[in-house]
């Protein structure tokens, strides 16, 4: 079943909601480099890649504030806000 944009863009401000109600020291503690890996090599999800990695990025950034700004960059152009 392939997620719908308004999906997608609901479940991301949701997420940059919870991130952005968290201590400016809170941050992942683990590493996502076998997620990367995995979407970096499953033919599948080709189509989606792009954002999933830099999903992931932004959820392992440890900077609070640059985080934010990493899911919002993400938010916009599912949204509508610009073009990618």
């Amino acid at each position: 079943m392939k997620e719908q944009p308004e999906s997608v863009s609901s479940a991301l401000a949701v997420l940059r909601d919870f991130v952005g109600s968290q201590p400016s020291d809170s941050h992942a503690r683990w590493s996502f480099e076998g997620s990367k890996h995995f979407v970096e090599n499953e033919p599948s999800l080709a189509g989606s890649r792009a954002l999933l990695l830099d999903l992931l990025s932004a959820v392992e950034e440890k900077d609070a504030q640059k985080r934010l700004v990493a899911l919002e960059k993400i938010q916009v152009p599912l949204s509508g806000g610009i073009n990618p």
